[in-house]
């Protein structure tokens, strides 16, 4: 899916193909709302753990501003009670997962990923298609093939909580940066269209038959 990924393999015959978009084009956000959104299932090795620690640092800041969460729930970390024992259960709200993912992506202005390994990271594809600057941490392998630092967002040295909480606060206060790097999500998401990607497969098999 990435050439990181690609560098654990020794092999001389080895093709890069990342996943597709492949969510209906939706309208785009105008990054206007105060809402940051996560999507992912609700485990530790998405770092649904360091969500509240951020959340708890940002909202210090900027408490008119709020978190949405979707992904299914599991029983190994129980994110809204962790939510109401840090008294953010008014800036920080955990749905269930929903088919118009598209339209709450639009609705939002930032999106942020917190996971301990990711392979590629669907998810922040499918936020910048929707014009969002993408917060993530560097985690092996997948968030570093997608998101330029500085460029179309911010990768954050594993696992440092506070780097991250700084990042999304300069994005909420700098609106001209939020929207320029929104723009520039945008214009990376195209590399993943699925026609774009469907293109690479009907290359790669053409090859392999002759």
């Amino acid at each position: 899916l990435s050439k990181k990924e690609a560098d654990k393999w020794n092999l001389k015959k080895l093709h890069i193909i990342p996943n597709p978009i492949t969510l209906s084009i939706g309208k785009q956000s105008t990054l206007d709302n105060k809402k940051v959104i996560f999507v992912g299932r609700q485990k530790l090795l998405k770092g649904v753990d360091f969500l509240v620690q951020i959340w708890t640092k940002v909202n210090q800041k900027f408490p008119d501003w709020t978190l949405e969460v979707y992904g299914e729930k599991f029983s190994e970390f129980n994110l809204e009670k962790a939510i109401a024992e840090n008294g953010l259960h008014h800036t920080a709200f955990v749905f269930e997962p929903v088919l118009d993912i598209q339209n709450k992506y639009s609705e939002s202005s930032i999106f942020i990923m917190t996971s301990r390994i990711e392979s590629f990271g669907l998810v922040i594809t499918e936020a910048m298609s929707c014009g969002l600057p993408c917060v993530a941490f560097d985690a092996p392998t997948g968030p570093s093939s997608i998101i330029e630092d500085k460029q179309n967002g911010f990768l954050i040295p594993c696992f440092d909580v506070e780097s991250f909480a700084q990042k999304v606060i300069e994005l909420i206060e700098n609106k001209k940066l939020r929207k320029q790097m929104g723009q520039n999500a945008k214009l990376s998401s195209l590399n993943y269209n699925q026609e774009k990607i469907m293109e690479q497969w009907l290359t790669l098999f053409k090859n392999v038959a002759n």
